[in-house]
């Protein structure tokens, strides 16, 4: 449960992240180009994530 809790900011900001991009560009895009976009989308915001957190953890040691 702790491991849950601890990544859930993580993967709830990727979710939100996939649908708002899925939202606007499936219409634009159509489905194949609009769910990669999604997926880029929540990839970037995982890797941003772990950015930070790493510098965070950089700054606080």
């Amino acid at each position: 449960m702790a491991t849950v809790i601890k990544h859930y900011p993580m993967g709830l900001g990727s979710l939100l992240s996939y649908t708002l991009c899925v939202s606007y560009t499936y219409s634009t895009l159509g489905l194949l180009w609009g769910t990669l976009a999604g997926f880029a989308a929540a990839t970037l915001w995982l890797l941003g994530w772990m950015q930070l957190t790493a510098w965070y953890q950089r700054c606080t040691a």
